[in-house]
């Protein structure tokens, strides 16, 4: 599948076809980035991966609320739903190619049955079936389609892209797109764990002895 590309003005303005703004997205995932370098090394190895998915998510989320979309968890799929109930966004991991024209990304982790089956509804919803439909779903998701906003950080800043999943690969993850609005990267700023921190340097008072009169 050869994905749609959109870029810069044309990013922009597919996103705002979505109901969506650049400055909602960055501003989500400030608030992950935020959450992830609230850990130290005395947090569990993948604390800081859920939390920067969950504060995401949930930036993604209340930005959206103003604009009459809400949070779903709808086949156990966290992503929030626009106000005609046709569009959904979920928040996932990708590898190095995520924001680059150039590259076919993936998701840098094998995707659950969840996202599966809302796979197979785009597939139905966009009418890309070569063979027969799945079986029916529960109203809420009758005619969602499914968008992930893509994620990969690097030290300075965070490569990211709205895009339309196709296909999932033999190893369960996303391999190709629909659609894929790439966006700016949002620079971030490092915040070294607590422990890497340097300690103040104690600062030295002379005290000289008062000469008795």
């Amino acid at each position: 599948m050869s994905a749609i590309v959109y870029e810069k003005a044309d990013a922009l303005a597919r996103l705002a076809q979505l109901g969506l703004t650049y400055e909602i997205v960055r501003d989500a995932i400030l608030a992950g980035e935020l959450a992830r370098n609230s850990c130290t090394a005395n947090d569990p190895p993948a604390t800081a991966g859920i939390l920067g998915w969950a504060r995401t998510t949930r930036g993604l989320r209340e930005g959206t609320i103003p604009l009459g979309w809400r949070a779903s968890e709808a086949g156990q799929l966290s992503t929030c739903v626009d106000s005609t109930g046709a569009i959904a966004i979920a928040v996932a991991t990708g590898d190095q190619g995520t924001g680059d024209r150039r590259a076919e990304p993936k998701t840098k982790y094998p995707r659950g049955p969840a996202t599966a089956a809302a796979i197979e509804r785009n597939k139905l919803q966009l009418g890309l079936f070569d063979t027969p439909a799945p079986p029916p779903v529960e109203q809420e998701q009758s005619k969602v389609v499914t968008w992930l906003l893509l994620l990969a950080r690097t030290p300075t800043e965070v490569h990211c892209e709205v895009s339309l999943p196709g296909q999932i690969g033999v190893d369960e993850r996303i391999e190709s797109w629909a659609e894929r609005i790439i966006l700016s990267p949002v620079p971030t700023e490092p915040t070294p764990p607590l422990e890497q921190l340097e300690e103040p340097a104690e600062i030295e008072v002379e005290v000289k002895r008062r000469r008795s009169s």
